[in-house]
Order: structure tokens, then sequence, then C-alpha cells
């Protein structure tokens, strides 16, 4: 009896087909022909398209998940999957899997019969859906797409054979355009590639509760990718999600504990990222065979040459170099270190930059011989004008009532490599001291050349913890200082290196010597982003101050600028997405109609002093008050505003040329473009 009811079912369901197939026969949907073999095993491959993958590849560094939402522009994503021009499109096929006519003496016989008759059903459909999408491939605005299926699963099945691919279910059962992904009680979900033709057609098959587009959802942030863009002027946005603290430090505004709720532990960066840009680094070996700069695809890591008595000589190997003795030093592995700083895949600010390690044939020194002639040999051999960055982490005090032939001649090669286009890049040292100390009648080179950005360090000695607290914007103790130094950068870095017995390291380190490639690492990003800008060292020095977050730096002393290292964007967002004040610093939220936003990110009353334009207040979040400056020719706080139609410049002057009114306007105090 059992048997007999079972026949029956199919029976109908045979009989519901014939009748929708003969029903059907009018259309321009092709149900069945001759020349289409019904499927009777089951076809199922995992599928991995072009579109799927373009689409993970456009979100990759981007986005990430505290909660998924669908947003504005992932609904119209999805009007634009209904619309003619991407009518070829994955949908979701929900099917009633159960029929009430079947029955069985026990509740136990009955569920196991249930199960079988629900999943010869869901074959059955999955069937003759996969022979509709075979009769009418012509409905494809793309039929290639249905090759390029197969074509990938036919190779997912020799991965498989080869043990490179394991897949967790059995997925040889099912059709490569339409294939189950869930079941909930009667409910069964299909997964199918459809044209906009075949979705009514399907729609009408028998038991089909509904067939709908496959949405995409857009992960939640805490940042919106355009205002990014728009803020930083950049072509293209990467993130490194839970990054180092020295990298995170570059790319946010000054951090306060007062006005966000979580810091945010992201590194922001031009998707360029260095790209085709060449970083010479003179200092102690390399290793480049360690993971950090495995991305050879992208860029090349090499030992360049060495040099020995002014003597320029070749490296006997093109990744590892003058390495074997470097534990009897104190600089161990410095040279390895520096080189994952400017470009390291996980520690490095530029990651697809070119390395070049220039090796002297001192473990633990440079000296002027050897700086002077590797300079030599790549302004003749190896220079690539307006794309060549030096870092420099050493230098030395000198007599400053000396005029030596020495400095003079090494000067005048910096001039003309940098006039080549070239941008040099030193660390200030770590004495404690000035660098032009005309007391002692001392002043550090190369720190204190011209056409030289010499860098000073911050204290962030967070000892390896992503987090920050704002009393790290301190000078750190043994950063050099004053008239000299152009700008400041974090001293204390993680880093990762393969040690001389080839053993993989990774250490948190400090010192001015890491300060210098933080910034020479955000001088490949920003020269790889503007290719169109013809870079050198005084056009880069000028650019970053413009860019830079002013007064930031605590403890400084003597005259030099208070300049800390930003590659162009300043808002601070907040990681858990809570902020207790506005503006810039608290991730650019507005205060109430009748409040104004204060220049350090807090909401007053708009009769405050604050909410004046001479004081700094934040035109975009609140109300303020307009206070034209003065001190004719001068702007910002402290000044006030240009007359209307001007521009305020990074540097604090009215005008309406580009150098005022482009990369580091201040908008508070005039117009921008």
């Amino acid at each position: 009896m059992k048997k007999l009811i079972y026949i029956f079912f199919i029976l109908g369901i045979i009989t519901s087909l014939y009748a929708y197939k003969v029903h059907a026969s009018n259309s321009n949907i092709v149900k069945n022909s001759e020349n289409i073999e019904i499927i009777n095993r089951r076809i199922f491959e995992s599928i991995e398209t072009d579109e799927v993958s373009d689409y993970v590849e456009s979100t990759e560094g981007i986005e990430f998940v505290e909660g998924a939402e669908v947003t504005e522009s992932v609904e119209k994503n999805v009007d634009d999957v209904n619309s003619e021009d991407l009518s070829d499109n994955y949908y979701l096929i929900f099917v009633n899997n159960t029929s009430d006519e079947i029955s069985t003496p026990s509740d136990q016989d009955q569920e196991r019969q249930e199960r079988q008759d629900s999943n010869d059903f869901i074959h059955s459909m999955v069937s003759e859906i996969h022979n509709l999408i075979i009769g009418n491939k012509n409905t494809y605005k793309d039929p290639s797409k249905l090759k390029e299926m197969d074509e990938n699963t036919q190779m997912s099945k020799n991965r498989k054979k080869d043990g490179e691919v394991k897949y967790l279910l059995n997925y040889d059962d099912y059709s490569n355009y339409v294939y189950p992904i869930s079941t909930v009680n009667e409910r069964t979900v299909l997964y199918a590639y459809l044209s906009s033709d075949l979705v009514d057609t399907v729609k009408s098959l028998p038991n089909i509760i509904d067939c709908v587009p496959n949405r995409r959802f857009k992960f939640d942030s805490h940042y919106t990718e355009s205002d990014i863009l728009q803020e930083t002027g950049w072509n293209k946005l990467k993130v490194r999600e839970n990054a180092d603290l020295h990298l995170s430090i570059l790319s946010q505004g000054k951090y306060s504990e007062d006005l966000i709720g979580q810091y945010d532990t992201n590194y922001y960066y031009p998707g360029a990222a260095g790209q085709d840009i060449d970083v010479f680094i003179f200092d102690t070996g390399f290793n480049f065979r360690h993971q950090e700069f495995s991305n050879s695809d992208e860029r090349t890591s090499k030992c360049a040459f060495g040099i020995q008595k002014g003597k320029i000589v070749s490296s006997s190997s093109s990744t590892v170099c003058n390495t074997a003795d470097l534990e009897k030093y104190n600089n161990v592995h410095h040279g390895e270190m520096v080189a994952d700083v400017v470009g390291g895949k996980q520690h490095g600010v530029a990651r697809k930059a070119n390395l070049y390690g220039i090796i002297p044939e001192g473990l633990d020194y440079q000296d002027e011989a050897n700086v002077i002639a590797g300079l030599q040999y790549i302004k003749d051999h190896l220079l690539r004008p307006n794309k060549a960055v030096f870092n420099f982490s050493f230098g030395e005090y000198y007599d400053i009532n000396n005029d030596s032939i020495v400095i003079t001649h090494w000067q005048s090669l910096i001039n003309e490599i940098t006039k080549m286009g070239a941008v040099f890049v030193t660390s200030a040292g770590n004495n404690g001291t000035p660098v032009i100390d005309k007391g002692k009648g001392i002043i550090k080179y190369p720190c204190a050349f011209d056409s030289m950005i010499c860098v000073g360090g911050i204290d962030n000695s967070s000892g390896g913890s992503k987090n920050m607290h704002s009393y790290y914007y301190y000078r750190a103790n043994a950063s050099n200082y004053g008239h000299g130094v152009d700008l400041y950068a974090p001293a204390y870095v993680n880093i990762a290196y393969r040690d001389s017995y080839g053993r993989d390291r990774e250490g948190f380190v400090g010192g001015t010597s890491f300060s210098s490639p933080i910034v020479a690492g955000v001088v490949a990003t920003i020269m790889s982003d503007n290719r169109d800008i013809k870079f050198n060292t005084n056009t880069m020095i000028d650019y970053l101050s413009k860019i830079g977050e002013r007064n930031a730096v605590k403890g400084l002393l003597g005259d030099g600028p208070n300049i800390l290292v930003n590659n162009g964007k300043h808002t601070v967002y907040s990681l858990n997405g809570k902020y207790y004040g506005c503006g810039i610093y608290s991730g650019r939220k507005k205060c109430a109609s009748s409040q104004c936003c204060s220049a350090n990110g807090n909401c007053k009353s708009s009769s405050s002093s604050s909410c004046t334009s001479k004081e700094g207040c934040q035109i975009n979040y609140g109300t303020c008050k307009k206070v034209t400056s003065t001190v004719e020719g001068r702007c910002g706080n402290g000044y006030g505003s240009c007359h209307s139609k001007y521009c305020c410049s990074a540097s604090g002057y009215c005008g309406k040329t580009s150098e005022y009114c482009s990369v580091g306007c201040q908008s508070n105090f005039g117009i921008c473009n």
C-alpha cells in the first residue's frame, strides 16, 4: 500500500509537469526539447564567478563587520540587478517541498518517507530548472557565463582530486546552474543563475513559493569611504584593519579620549600604496626573503649593491645581504627593520613601494666616502626622475663653524639629485639635544642639510599595544629637536625580520631611525597617488607641511615647526561608533542648531566666545560667527577669516591661487577648492 501511494504521488507530479509543459508550449521559453537530456543523475558543483570575485575584491580592506545591514547603496545595487542591463543574475528560489497526500503507518516511517520524498522532489525540481536554463541560453545577456561556470566546475573537480580543495559537503549531485543551499521544515531554497526571461517561468513552476534576486549586503562600518576619498583626494582607499599604532596614527588627526569612545586602530592609505616608487635605503644588512616582502608580483625588494671603501660592489644575493655577523653589533638587523617600516606588508607604510638595500662595508656605521659614492652611483645608473625616495637613518654632529669641503660636496650632490626629482628623508637623531646647538657649536648632518626632510620622534611607547593615549603625542625624550627638524613621526614601531640563523622574529623597537622610514613610506604613497605632480624634496616638504597635523606634538623645545606627519586623512573615527564631541576630531559629528563646534571639538552655546572664526570655530559642524582678521593678509586660529572670496592657506595666509586654495586650505577661515 505504501509503495502504491508513493507511485500515485510521483505520477501526480509527472502529470502536473506535463500539463505545465503543454500550457507553456506557446511561450518563447523552451521548457523541454528532444535535444535536451533530462537529468537523471545529480550534478552539483561549487561555483565561484568573476562577478562575485570582483565584488569581494572591491571591498577588500575597506569594510568589516560588527553587524551587516542593507544600506541605500545596496538597495541601489539591487535595483540595478533587476534592470535590463544586469538581467543575468543569481536568484534564490523558494520551494514548498512537501505533499499532503503521503501517509505511512508509523510516525517514524512517515518522517523517513517524507524526508525521502522531499529529497526526490527537490532533485526533480533542480532537473526541471536546469533543463530550462540549458534550453534557453539564448535569453541570457552573456551566455558565455554559463560556459565559464562549467569550466570553473571542472577546475574545481581537478583541484579536488589533487587534494587542494576539500568540500565539507558532497556537491557532486546537482546542476552547476541551480542547487539547494538550505531547508527549513517544508521550505527549501535553491540558488540559481537565471536570465530575466526565465524568472517568471520559474515562478510558475509547481510548488514554487517565490523567486527573488540574491541581494548583497554592505558590511557595517564606523566610517564612510566616500567621505574619506573626498577629504583626502586619494584615487582609491585601502584600509589595514587593526594596524600597528605607528601606522594608525598617520591617518587621523589628534586623538582625544574626551571626544570618541574607542580609538580607531585602522590604517587608511591611498590604494597605490607606493607602487612604482623606488625607495633607496642606506643601512646595515637586509633579508628580503621574509614574508613581509613576499608580494613580488607588486613590487621589487632587493639588495641593490654594496660599498667598500668608496667602491661599488655587487651583492652576492639579491635577497639576502650582509647579515651574517649582525648579532655582534648593537644595531642588530637595523636595515631589515627599517625596510619593514618603509614597505613591509603588515608593518610597513607603503606596502607596494620598491625597496632597494644599499649596504656599506661596516655593519654598525656609515661613513662619508661610502654614502657619497653610493649616491653618485644611484644618480648615474639607477635614478628614475620623480620616482625616487632616499632614507638615511643615521647622522653625526659636526663643528658648526667648520666649513668642511666634505659637507659642501655632500650637500651639492644631494641638491643635484633633488633637482632630478628625488626626495631625501633622514632621522633627527637620538641625543635629546637641538639639531643645531649654537651653545655647543655643533650641527647634525645630514639632518641639517638643505633639501633634506629631517624627522623627529613622538613618544608612542605603547609596548607594542595598538591602542592610543593622548600623552603619546609628547616628543620622545631622546629625539633631537629644534630648528632643522621639519616634522615628527612615531618613534616606536612594531617590526618583523629574519635573523642571521633564518629564524623569523618580531619586536617593538624605538628611535628616530624608525621615524624617518615612516615618513619615507608616507612620501612614497603620496608620490604614487599623485603621478601628475613632479615632487622633489623641497616640494614634498611643502606638501607634508600642508597636510600635516599642526601643533599636535607636546613638549617641544626650540623654535622648529610643530607638525606631526599625516597622510591627508584627519577625521578621527570611533571604533565603537560613540562620539562625545563634534567636528573632524569626533567623527565629523554636528552640534545642535543652537550650538557651535569649537576648535578643540566641543559643542558650545552659540553665545560662547569659542563660536567665532577667530577662535577656530569649525563652521561645518555648528553655528559660527565670522570674524574677519584685523591683520592684513593673515588668517586662521587667533586671526580670524579672510575677506570674502579669499582662501586661507595651510600656513595662515589669504590668497586666491592654488597655493592658498588647494592642499591644506583651511575651510574654517575662507573658501577652498
